[in-house]
């Protein structure tokens, strides 16, 4: 599964619709209204960055059936293992397959998973990436960034 969020991250400032920020303690509310916004839009091309702000370090969600990408681009070595045990306890597999043309061509990594439909594991999820992966206080800022 393959998602075009790599290319949405590219053009993210002209696609933003709209962004809103929460607490990490306060990440249920603001996660379930973005779900619900991806699971409402018919084209089902549209995607939902939970991103703290200072660091930068994000989730990303995709679609109607809330897709789950991590890639690894944000992950250091450590975050990288976290995330490889948290993952797995989600049954979030990591995929590795190449990107590119020619000369340009390299290999991505990514957690990905289509959780068809499921907001409370799209958020048990989220919380646990930035709880037990990036290891952020309860008192982080965390950004939602629609992508469309």
């Amino acid at each position: 599964m393959r998602f075009l969020f790599l290319a949405a991250l590219v053009v993210i400032l002209s696609a933003c619709s709209r962004m809103e920020e929460t607490t990490l303690a306060n990440l249920r509310q603001l996660a379930s209204q973005e779900f619900q916004w991806l699971k409402s839009e018919p084209s089902g091309k549209t995607g939902v960055i939970l991103e703290e702000r200072r660091t930068m370090k994000f989730v990303q969600f995709g679609g109607r059936s809330l897709s789950v990408d991590l890639p690894h681009q944000t992950l250091s070595r450590e975050e990288m293992e976290r995330a490889e045990r948290v993952m797995t306890r989600f049954g979030v597999k990591k995929e590795v397959y190449p990107l590119g043309e020619g000369s340009g061509r390299y290999t991505q990594t990514a957690f990905q998973k289509d959780l068809n439909g499921d907001e409370a594991e799209a958020f048990r999820i989220a919380d646990a990436v930035f709880r037990e992966i990036y290891l952020l206080p309860s008192d982080a800022k965390i950004t939602a960034i629609r992508v469309e």
